[in-house]
């Protein structure tokens, strides 16, 4: 691997409109993590940049 990967993982459960993706970025911003979430469509691109061997 060319990058370390997360040390930790956060994962949000709740039914719709309960505020998971407002309190998403803001507990990312606050940990200093990438927030990944069910409305990105690749999460690849959210990890890693296109040039890195691990984006696939």
């Amino acid at each position: 691997m060319t990058q370390k990967p997360a040390s930790h993982n956060v994962h949000i459960n709740g039914w719709q409109g309960t505020g998971k993706l407002t309190v998403g970025p803001l507990l990312a911003k606050s940990l200093g993590a990438r927030l990944i979430d069910n409305h990105t469509l690749n999460p690849a691109e959210v990890l890693f940049a296109r040039g890195n061997p691990l984006h696939a």
